[in-house]
């Protein structure tokens, strides 16, 4: 079961990356990172509501560094 996740993860993450390539051809640059850097925001969110992980305060402070570059870059766009 270990061999099945790690290859589905695995391919999962080759089709995002080429989705982002994709989406780099027909949308601003600014626009996709931004949205591809909301991804850490989702893995805080799950890490601290699903995962009930530790540490908290330092991973909701770093999660509210990127949603502020995330609209910097985004105003940029």
């Amino acid at each position: 079961m270990t061999g099945f996740v790690s290859i589905a993860g695995g391919m999962v993450s080759i089709i995002a990356y080429g989705l982002v390539l994709y989406a780099k051809n027909y949308a601003p640059l600014g626009a996709v990172s931004a949205l591809r850097e909301t991804s850490v925001i989702f893995a805080t969110l799950i890490d601290f509501i699903l995962l009930k992980e530790g540490n908290w305060k330092r991973r909701l402070g770093a999660a509210v560094m990127m949603t502020i570059g995330i609209i910097v870059i985004g105003m940029n766009a």
